[in-house]
């Protein structure tokens, strides 16, 4: 319809134009035109038929593609065969065992027995068996006495028995570095930085406590505390 339009708008600008034209026509030459020249109109009727099977020829054009994708889409729906639903078969169920004749069992005829009648001789005849008391061997052999001396005797040597000898004056403790260990305690005695097993004015360091160091000399235990623990050259 565009095409159509911008036509006939041609044809009128045409028309206008030469309507407003400068000068005298003569008649014989219009006629001499006209002549010459077919009418406007025909050219018009021939542009608008022109433009009206241009426009059939596209919409035809366009109709018969549509028309031809949908039998195709049609064939290709026909072809495909249809899915049946899959019938669900029915499971057999397992067979089911007939119950057997109940079986009531036999109970076997047993011959109550009568009372069991002893002769005084037969009796007299029976061994007489003494309980016999436990022997001294079987009393003392019980190891939870055992076990016990075991672990009196051992607690004995991790806490020897600390003797009530005053501490020499020669030995003085001034100061402690006590760790878990026994390894890592360090103790300054005399003014040297000493650990467990060292020896010193002819006294063993036999254990670092906290606030006290033990000696030993000659078998005899003593200990020697620190000035800050409040027991100055106090022994156990």
């Amino acid at each position: 319809m565009s095409y159509i339009l911008d036509a006939l708008k041609k044809i009128e600008k045409e028309k206008t134009r030469k309507a407003s034209g400068a000068g005298m026509v003569s008649i014989s030459g219009e006629l001499f035109k006209d002549e010459r020249r077919p009418s406007s109109s025909g050219t018009v009727w021939k542009l608008v038929a022109v433009v009206v099977a241009a426009s059939l020829v596209t919409f035809g054009g366009t109709w018969l593609f549509l028309k031809a994708d949908k039998g195709r889409d049609a064939a290709k729906q026909s072809s495909t065969p249809p899915v049946s639903a899959a019938r669900p078969v029915a499971s057999q169920a397992p067979p089911v065992a007939e119950p057997a004749s109940a079986v009531t069992p036999q109970t076997p005829l047993v011959a109550t027995p009568g009372p069991v009648t002893v002769n005084k001789a037969a009796r007299s005849n029976m061994p007489v068996v003494k309980a016999t008391a436990p022997s001294n061997v079987e009393k003392r052999s019980k190891p939870q006495y055992k076990f016990i001396k075991q672990v009196s005797s051992a607690r004995q040597q991790m806490h020897p028995v600390v003797s009530t000898i005053p501490p020499p004056s020669d030995i003085s403790v001034s100061g402690i570095a006590w760790q878990d260990e026994h390894s890592a305690r360090r103790a300054v005695v005399n003014g040297f930085l000493m650990q467990e097993g060292g020896s010193v004015s002819s006294a063993k360091i036999s254990e670092i406590f906290q606030d006290r160091v033990r000696f030993s000399r000659e078998g005899s235990f003593f200990d020697v505390y620190l000035p800050a623990s409040g027991f100055p050259g106090k022994s156990k």
